[in-house]
């Protein structure tokens, strides 16, 4: 449907409405004394009354589930001891259920962590409370029972601050629907069915290469150091420079995802990033760093655009520049050939591999 259509049957659904108002106004004789249509001073009374009654309810039901959420995260204390547990008595196993165990994904940002750079504190982003929260899960409730509501929510939330749970749910629904073979709707069980898949093919590859655990495969090492050094060079990672938790959880997410079909390149570091902040969850799970990995997996495979298609956008943009704007065209000339390190023989053994057995799946 055109944006053109949509606007012509809106405007006919608010006359329809705008009639049907006037009908009921009339029957139940909630006009004024003159015998016009418009809304009498009681029932103006009466709706403003009414939505005081419906927001003071709107504001109870949210203490309600303040409550109830302090009372689950007090629960997770004997949740997180048993992990601890598992993890203490199989510290090098992989288990192909470790990718499909039910977790909390009630996400709670550390606001007032200490790691980080000294004397930077993380702040919520504007205009995010528990409300908004509230709406984000509801909204949420609302996408996963009816998937044709998603182009709906997104168009009348473009360009807005999303709660942080609807972001997190928008994320998921995304890369879990691009890939096209599975054979359920619903994305909880998408979710379930996508664990199930990864945590086979990963016991069988940990079997193929004789890995105790996948987390902590033959370039363990590399992948480590890469992940210190991005974390210390790029600006926007600096909050998180000192973050023991947030690099752990990328080398082994890095790790897990060279273990399954033996990717690594640098710049995964930077993909998976946004993916950790969007996902972020405290405590965080044992199994997350699978779970991360799945998701880059699906970024990779599914939507991130092809390098083919990324030089096309490049070039296409510095025509565009060449013509709009050619002082900035003329400082991006001179600045590309500045460190830059190019391995002619690797490029050609990547292009080489890719001729002959394709994009690595």
């Amino acid at each position: 449907m055109s944006k053109v259509e949509h606007e012509k049957i809106e405007k006919k659904v608010k006359l329809c409405l705008c009639e049907q108002w006037k009908k009921a106004a009339e029957q139940s004789g909630c006009t004024t004394d003159d015998g016009t249509t418009e809304v009498a001073p009681e029932m103006t009374s009466f709706i403003n009354h009414t939505f005081q009654l419906v927001e003071n309810a709107m504001d109870l039901f949210l203490a309600q589930c303040e409550t109830k959420d302090k009372s689950r995260n007090s629960g997770l204390d004997e949740e997180l001891v048993s992990w601890r547990s598992f993890s203490r008595k199989r510290p090098k196993s992989v288990e192909s259920q470790d990718l499909h165990l039910a977790i909390s994904r009630r996400e709670t940002f550390p606001l007032n962590s200490n790691k980080g750079i000294p004397g930077h504190q993380i702040k919520p982003p504007p205009l995010s409370c528990a409300g908004a929260e509230m709406l984000g899960n509801s909204i949420c409730a609302i996408i996963s029972l009816s998937s044709s509501t998603m182009t709906s929510v997104c168009d009348r939330l473009n360009g807005h601050l999303l709660p942080r749970s609807l972001r997190r749910f928008l994320w998921m629904d995304k890369l879990l629907k691009s890939e096209k073979n599975f054979r359920e709707e619903n994305i909880n069980l998408i979710e379930k069915e996508a664990r199930e898949r990864y945590g086979r093919k990963l016991e069988h590859r940990c079997d193929e290469l004789k890995l105790r655990s996948s987390t902590r495969s033959p370039i363990s090492g590399l992948i480590e150091n890469a992940v210190v050094e991005k974390f210390g060079n790029t600006p926007s990672m600096y909050p998180f420079e000192s973050d023991e938790e947030m690099i752990k959880e990328s080398s082994k997410a890095l790790n897990v995802l060279y273990v399954y079909n033996g990717l690594y390149e640098p710049y995964l570091i930077h993909w998976l990033f946004p993916l950790q902040i969007a996902f972020r969850q405290t405590p965080t799970p044992a199994e997350h760093p699978y779970e991360l990995f799945m998701y880059l997996h699906l970024l990779i495979k599914n939507i991130f655009p092809s390098w083919l298609e990324i030089f096309s956008m490049a070039e296409q943009v510095m025509t565009t520049l060449q013509t709009a704007d050619m002082e900035l065209f003329i400082h991006l000339q001179e600045s590309f050939p500045r460190n830059v390190t190019f391995n002619p023989k690797g490029w050609c053994y990547h292009q080489n591999m890719s001729s002959l057995y394709g994009p690595q799946s």
